[in-house]
C-alpha cells in the first residue's frame, strides 16, 4: 500500500515537473525581446493599434466625402495639434476630428511604438502611392496620406507581417519624401513603392517602410486615392 503510494506521489511530482518546463517554454517565448526593447507580442499589440487607427482615419473621411464635401474641403483641424487648419473647412461637419464630423479623436502613437520623442500621427497630400490611384507625377495624383512618424523597427516588421508585405528594411522611399501637414491642397513630391526595392508596396493602401531620407520607419495609410 506504502509502496502504491509513493509511486503516485512521484506520478505526480514528474507531471508537475513537465508542466512547470512547459509553461516557462511558453513565457520565454511569448517575452522574448526584440532589438528595439519590446517583446514580440508588445510590437504586435502596438502594430495592431497603428493599423487600426489608421483605418479609423480612412473611415471617418469616406464618410466625408459620401456626406458631399470635396476632397480639399476635409480638415483635420483639431485641438491637440496645430498647423492643419483649412480654409475651406467652416463647419465641424467637414472636420475629421469634430463629432459632427468623422467623429475620430486625436491620438498619439502608441508611446510603446515610438523610437523617439518626435513620433507623431501627420496627415499629408504630397505623396502618391505608386499604382493607387492614377499613375502619375503631378498634383492631380498624390494621395491623401496619414503617416505614423518615426516608429520602432520591430513595430514597423509586425505591420507588414500583419499586412501580408515584406520587411521593412526592403522597401525605401526615395530621397525626395515629403510629410507637411494636410491644410487643403495637393502637391506631388514622390512616390511610395516607386523607386528600387519598394516594389512590395506598390499597390497597397497600407504599408511600413524605412525612409532612407529621414532615417526612420514610417507607417503609411491611404485616406484618399486619387
Amino acid at each position: 500500500m506504502i509502496r502504491d503510494q509513493s509511486g503516485n506521489v512521484l506520478f505526480y511530482i514528474l507531471v508537475a515537473v513537465a508542466l512547470l518546463a512547459a509553461l516557462a517554454y511558453a513565457v520565454s517565448q511569448g517575452s522574448r525581446t526584440t532589438t528595439s526593447g519590446l517583446s514580440a507580442e508588445q510590437a504586435r499589440l502596438q502594430a495592431a493599434a497603428i493599423i487600426e487607427y489608421g483605418n479609423a482615419l480612412s473611415q471617418a473621411v469616406t464618410q466625408l466625402k459620401l456626406r458631399g464635401y470635396k476632397e480639399t474641403d476635409i480638415s483635420f483641424e483639431n485641438s491637440v495639434v496645430s498647423g492643419y487648419t483649412n480654409a475651406d473647412c467652416s463647419e465641424d461637419a467637414c472636420r475629421v476630428f469634430a463629432l459632427d464630423g468623422g467623429g475620430v479623436s486625436w491620438q498619439s502613437v502608441p508611446e510603446n511604438a515610438m523610437a523617439s520623442t518626435s513620433s507623431e500621427w501627420r496627415i499629408g497630400a504630397q505623396m502618391a502611392v505608386k499604382d493607387i490611384g492614377t499613375t502619375c507625377t503631378s498634383a492631380s495624383c498624390s494621395e491623401l496620406l496619414a503617416f505614423a512618424l518615426d516608429i520602432k523597427p520591430a513595430v514597423c516588421e509586425q505591420i507588414n507581417t500583419r499586412l501580408g508585405l515584406a520587411s521593412p528594411e526592403v522597401t525605401p522611399v526615395d530621397a525626395d519624401a515629403d510629410y507637411a501637414k494636410f491644410t487643403g491642397s495637393y502637391s506631388y513630391v514622390s512616390t511610395i513603392g516607386g523607386v528600387a526595392g519598394s516594389a512590395d508596396l506598390a499597390g497597397r493602401s497600407a504599408g511600413c517602410f524605412f525612409s532612407t531620407a529621414d532615417n526612420i520607419y514610417i507607417y503609411y495609410q491611404v485616406l484618399i486615392a486619387r
